[in-house]
């Protein structure tokens, strides 16, 4: 029962676990498949980020307190979590455009995949 009640104690990092397992997918996705991964990778952070807000959003309300006290989510921070996520995505989603042009024209898709992973 301890080991349950040790794994309750950490939901509050969920939305933050989501982001970073996330985040190490998508970077090892795009560096084994390469260029033609761009779009996909793109896709799979959109993705990911709502499966964050998702968890944030499905916390249970009242102020959460870890680490003593240096990490807090109550509700202004969840607030500002959720802006932050669909501002990233927003970011996203609103940059397929330019990447997918800036890719074809320089082919240097290293600062394509840089900038993407920024956002995430």
């Amino acid at each position: 029962m301890n080991q349950l009640s040790a794994l309750h104690d950490l939901m509050p990092l969920l939305p933050e676990l989501t982001l970073a397992c996330g985040a190490m997918l998508m970077l090892m996705f795009g560096a084994f498949i390469g260029e033609r991964s761009a779009a996909m990778v793109n896709g799979w952070c959109v993705v990911v980020l709502v499966l964050a807000g998702v968890t944030l959003v499905w916390l249970p309300p009242g102020p959460h307190v870890m680490f003593g006290g240096s990490f807090l989510v109550d509700d202004y921070a969840r607030f500002l979590k959720v802006l932050t996520l669909v501002g990233s995505g927003g970011a996203l989603l609103l940059s397929l455009d330019y990447l997918t042009i800036e890719s074809s024209r320089n082919s240097n898709t290293a600062h394509c995949f840089c900038s993407r992973r920024s956002a995430c």
